[in-house]
């Protein structure tokens, strides 16, 4: 495992349990910026997306769950986008 995939696996951690909407925002946006492209990115990018455009949100979680299939919160964050 990647110390940028490390990083972002902790920096999610601490935004799936922030209630503030904004410093939830900041974190996900950080995780994204360190690598879009790991299921993490996609997810953070899916969970951004999530309010604003439901088909994105779906779209880039699918695509963190095919790079991982074993990422629960993905899974449950899919289920509820539906």
């Amino acid at each position: 495992m990647t110390n940028a995939i490390e990083r972002q696996r902790a920096i999610l951690g601490k935004a799936v349990f922030t209630e503030d909407h904004s410093q939830k925002q900041k974190l996900l946006e950080e995780v994204v910026a360190i690598d879009p492209g790991t299921p993490y990115g996609l997810f953070a990018q899916g969970a951004l997306a999530f309010y604003e455009d439901a088909d994105e949100a779906i779209q880039k979680i699918q695509e963190a769950i095919k790079l991982q299939p074993d990422f629960p919160i993905a899974h449950n964050d899919l289920g509820m986008a539906y």
